[in-house]
């Protein structure tokens, strides 16, 4: 924040005193010089005005060192005005910074889920609805029993379609904007994905009429020798998250966004790291997570693609065992952990090259 400028400013005014300060040492001996020996025939010491002689030699040299003089005054004022302007650009950013991480903070306590679930916890009830749709697909992802899909997905192919599904749910005008948004080839293994979570809502439904004050189970579909798990769900599953998480990931995008492309001359990558480390600690471990799988559908990859959550390591903190579906994390970022670990650094502060 200035720290730069300073250093660069006072590394001119210091080599500036010490060529005047050289200049006035010269100035004087110039008494001791001009009355010592005599100049191109004149001898000064028989002149009778040595004084008169000196003040008319030395009146010049005494203008220079006025003229120097008020060089560096104005050099000083030149200074402080360059530092002021640093100061006052720096408030104006944190002004805005610190609003926008009120912003954010204020958006995550307004995320409610059919009135039962509020605020961060939210993000792990959503992360355990993604996992779920995610399996699902890839339950459906087998052309032996189910030839109709056509062709068999990779980790990536699935990562999307199931974060389409999670975000823009189920139903008839949910399904309009999900088959707007994937190929043809992918609407086999999305109907029968679309077929499978809908009996779970129809279940739900029943669930929730004969017993409203219980969390409804919900058991994720296993594949091969996976294990089985179950999580709790109190509010209608599969019915999208469209309006909760659009707005959540345009302001925290335009928070980073906001911090990275601030000058250089004003902060360097390591400051700007630092703003950026204090949003960090306002994400859950979950949020990070919805933040990851987020930015493996098209519309969120502006997040890697700008270095967001590389350069910038905005998912820091991110539970890497817990990011154990579609494409992860530590076959993703494979080349970043190397390189950041080779200068001593890490990518996940919960992994470690060993």
């Amino acid at each position: 924040m200035g720290k730069d400028l300073k250093k660069e400013l006072d590394q001119k005014f210091n080599s500036s005193i010490i060529l005047f300060i050289l200049v006035v040492v010269i100035i004087l001996f110039f008494p001791i010089i001009f009355t010592l020996n005599s100049y191109f025939g004149i001898n000064f010491r028989d002149t009778g005005g040595i004084g008169a002689t000196i003040g008319g030699i030395l009146g010049p040299f005494v203008a220079i060192a006025a003229a120097y003089l008020t060089f560096i005054a104005f050099w000083e004022q030149y200074k402080a005005n360059a530092l002021y302007r640093k100061d006052i650009e720096l408030e104006r950013f944190e002004r805005k910074y610190y609003e926008l991480l009120r912003l954010h903070k204020e958006n995550v306590l307004e995320i409610d889920i059919a009135g039962e679930v509020t605020g961060r916890k939210a993000f792990m009830r959503m992360f355990f609805e993604l996992k779920f749709i995610y399996l699902t697909l890839n339950m459906y992802n087998n052309t032996e029993k189910f030839p109709a899909i056509g062709k068999v997905y990779n980790e990536y192919e699935l990562s999307e379609l199931s974060y389409i599904i999670f975000f823009n749910g189920i139903g008839p005008n949910s399904d309009n904007i999900v088959n707007q948004l994937i190929n043809k080839s992918d609407l086999a293994i999305i109907e029968n994905t679309r077929e499978y979570l809908t009996v779970i809502q129809d279940e739900f439904l029943i669930w929730d009429k004969k017993n409203p004050d219980e969390y409804f189970e919900l058991d994720i579909p296993h594949i091969g020798d996976e294990e089985d798990f179950t999580f709790e769900i109190p509010y209608l599953p599969f019915d999208g998250h469209a309006t909760r998480l659009g707005h959540y990931f345009r302001h925290l995008f335009q928070t980073v966004n906001f911090v990275a492309t601030q000058e250089d001359d004003l902060m360097d990558l390591e400051q700007k790291r630092e703003y950026l480390k204090t949003l960090r600690a306002q994400l859950s471990n979950h949020e990070q997570l919805i933040l990851y799988y987020n930015s493996l559908h098209k519309y969120g990859k502006p997040w890697y693609s700008e270095g967001f959550l590389t350069n910038y390591r905005m998912i820091h903190n991110l539970p890497v065992p817990f990011a154990d579906f579609g494409v992860l994390p530590l076959d993703r970022f494979k080349d970043e952990i190397e390189q950041l670990h080779k200068s001593g650094e890490e990518l996940f502060e919960w992994y470690e090259i060993k």
